[in-house]
């Protein structure tokens, strides 16, 4: 559980989620599966690690500019501002520390601003 200093710190236990679509999921041991070795190497670049199918936890707790590290390098990859068809694209993602509210990045994994981080 998080407590109220890591959310004022930005250190904790940060776990970012994310979804490329459903029919991508279903290809995701066909043709698809390197957009997911591609996050997959992404977040254990930067420590994270799978505790579900998209879900990936720092398991030491990490500041959160380290998760917003690993979204600025999943944006960069090419296929992120796709569009569905059955093709890989970032339908959602987001960071969260437990208990919290999330940070939805999906607009900037697409090519928008940074959110604003709030302050809890």
């Amino acid at each position: 559980m998080a407590t109220v200093n890591e959310g004022l710190l930005r250190i904790g236990n940060w776990i970012i989620m994310f979804d490329l679509g459903a029919t991508a999921l279903r290809r995701s041991y066909g043709s698809h599966s390197r957009a997911y070795q591609d996050i997959s190497q992404i977040m254990a670049y930067y420590g994270f690690v799978r505790i579900q199918y998209s879900v990936y936890r720092h398991p030491t707790g990490c500041p959160l500019m380290i998760a917003c590290a690993a979204i600025i390098n999943i944006r960069g990859l090419h296929w992120t501002a796709g569009n569905f068809q059955g093709n890989p694209h970032v339908r959602e993602i987001r960071i969260a520390i437990q208990r919290s509210q999330a940070m939805v990045m999906t607009p900037f994994v697409r090519g928008g601003p940074l959110p604003f981080i709030p302050l809890w």
